[in-house]
């Protein structure tokens, strides 16, 4: 647990990227994972580009939106923003709030009378493959996709081509005119946007949401005694650019036109993400969990609203080849997809638990989705040591919110609620291998229909009496095929799951984490803390390994507010804890 903890605190620790480990804006090949006419996209902190056959395609969100929906997300108060309460019984979801909406706008750029499908090749290729689980439809997942450096268009004109690339962390483009080619056959048509225009020698490109330029291009000619600058303008028809080569120059050489785009916001930073969880497997490898703000690439130009959704960033950094990044997945569906724990098994397989409230949410395995689902679901995904492929994966839930404690942590901001004392407690859960590397998740839930089997607590313990929120124990088969055991664990008030570790030599389950109940269930008999001391106490449940009975349970708490964040044995069989208190024990 502790090495777990260290590895978190260096995923936070790491620069902004989820998708490269250098951090630069590269260009992530299409495998089937977006819309077929896209063949490579890179992101940046805000928005997106998307490279067709004959053009690009970018996406702006509105700066102060998503800055607004970033600060929510990393629970940043915001003057005058509207409140939106959330019960812990309600399966409201936060992107639906007003707060979270964002107005963003689509542009496309096309290459004016050029080759309809130019040879693109790409270039410089970057350690590490990229994964995409998107929605439950199979077909569309993208698999150890390429990621590149820099492509190009060949003879996008005749001998002319034009290159893409990244320098100093910002978009660039090349046009490279060879000997016989006529730079003034380039000209590129924009579709989208509200005006173009010159102004101080930049190219002003207006839409809805932002104001992106295209600095004067820097633009010389190629030859053996060196390059020879030559002056360059921009000029714009309409809804067309161009570019006027103000002086002579000799045409047997190579003239390279090379602009500099200012995308407003978002240059020099790829999508914003948070880290969550991580582990490590037997070789010492780092696994970290995280979301990265994304949604699909909208099919038509123009202005729209949305809502602040977000994927699963899954990333693993190879400690024999100097952490660099072997493999990066993204899971997701519709709506917002969260990992709150990892582990991983003697075959290097990655087990994620989490939660999500997609109706689309990636499965596999004989049992894709358990219960009625509604609002927030519990999943749990088993990938392959490569990252490439799903072993299992599962929904799990009842008719009010699974898998997050009392409400997202975006309401935060108006104080503790409950068993959600602390930044992220929304989203605490953890998932381990038993002896038989079956899958145990603690987790919580607030449906009184959440389902169970071969449980030592058949029913909610506070469904009409309480804030209506348990506990659970779930036990699943390796693959996920199969749910072996799951349980309630709560008693009259709020409880929730957040840790657990097992009991060597028995085999029984130590669970740990937050109540506010008084009549947990389990023998008392010799404890520590039979009785609750606050309104919200620790609490350890020793639960048999079969789960046909809870042995012993005990608060562990004061008068203030008390949290079991961890529990783990040592090699003598004694449980350790570690949390947080407001209060004094004596």
């Amino acid at each position: 647990m502790v090495k777990r903890l260290l590895y978190c605190l260096l995923f936070l620790l790491l620069n902004g990227t989820v998708l490269t480990a250098q951090g630069y804006l590269n260009f992530i090949e299409n495998k089937g994972q977006w819309d077929p006419a896209i063949q490579f996209k890179t992101e940046f902190k805000g928005g997106a580009i998307v490279f067709q056959q004959n053009g690009y395609r970018v996406l702006q969100h509105r700066p102060e939106d998503y800055e607004r929906v970033t600060n929510l997300m990393h629970n940043h108060q915001e003057k005058n923003t509207k409140k939106v309460a959330v019960k812990s019984n309600s399966n409201q979801i936060p992107e639906e709030a007003d707060q979270f909406k964002i107005q963003s706008h689509v542009y496309e750029v096309n290459f004016f009378n050029a080759h309809p499908n130019p040879e693109i090749i790409p270039e410089k290729i970057i350690p590490g493959i990229h994964n995409y689980f998107i929605g439950d439809d199979s077909t569309k997942w993208g698999r150890s996709c390429k990621t590149f450096q820099a492509f190009t268009y060949k003879n996008v004109y005749p001998n002319i081509d034009i290159r893409f690339y990244s320098s100093n962390g910002a978009l660039k483009y090349d046009v490279v005119v060879h000997p016989g080619g006529d730079p003034s056959q380039v000209i590129l048509h924009y579709k989208g946007v509200d005006q173009l225009k010159v102004k101080n020698k930049a190219l002003q490109i207006q839409t809805p949401v932002a104001l992106h330029k295209e600095l004067i291009p820097s633009t010389y000619v190629i030859s053996k005694e060196g390059n020879k600058e030559l002056g360059c303008s921009y000029y714009v028809k309409g809804s067309f650019v161009g570019f006027n080569i103000n002086e002579p120059y000799d045409k047997t050489q190579t003239l390279v036109i090379d602009p500099s785009p200012v995308y407003a916001s978002f240059s020099g930073s790829v999508s914003d993400n948070w880290g969550f969880t991580a582990t490590y497997d037997g070789s010492g490898n780092m696994y970290t969990g995280g979301i990265i703000f994304g949604g699909a690439f909208p099919g038509a130009n123009g202005t729209f609203q949305g809502g602040g959704t977000f994927d699963m960033a899954i990333m693993k950094y190879d400690v024999h080849t100097s952490n660099s990044l072997a493999y990066a997945t993204i899971i997701g569906g519709s709506g917002s997809d969260q990992p709150h724990s990892l582990i991983v098994d003697k075959s290097g397989n990655l087990i994620i638990a989490g939660r999500t409230s997609s109706s689309n949410y990636p499965t596999k395995g004989a049992t894709k989705k358990w219960g009625t689902g509604g609002g927030y679901d519990i999943i749990m995904t088993k990938l392959n040591a490569a990252g490439s492929a799903l072993i299992g994966s599962i929904v799990i839930g009842g008719s009010a919110n699974d898998g997050v404690n009392i409400g997202p942590n975006y309401d935060a901001p108006n104080g503790p609620i409950s068993t959600r004392r602390n930044y992220g407690d929304d989203a605490r859960s953890e998932v381990l291998l038993d002896n038989n590397q079956n899958i145990l998740l603690a987790s919580v839930t607030q449906s009184g229909n959440f389902p169970v089997k071969n449980a030592f607590q058949s029913t909610h313990g506070s469904m009409g009496i309480g804030n209506n929120q348990d506990g659970v124990l779930i036990r699943m088969s390796p693959t996920l095929d199969d749910v072996l055991n799951s349980s309630f664990i709560g008693g009259n008030d709020d409880d929730a799951a957040f840790v657990m570790s097992i009991q060597p030599g028995t085999g029984d389950i130590f669970v740990a984490g937050a109540t506010a109940s008084t009549n947990l269930d389990g023998n008392k008999t010799g404890v520590i803390y039979p009785t609750s001391s606050g309104a919200v106490d620790g609490f350890i449940a020793n639960i048999k390994s079969d789960f046909s009975q809870i042995n012993t349970t005990t608060y562990f708490g004061t008068s203030g507010t008390d949290v079991i964040f961890g529990i783990q044995f040592d090699r003598y069989g004694f449980p350790y804890i570690t949390g947080t208190t407001t209060g004094l024990f004596t």
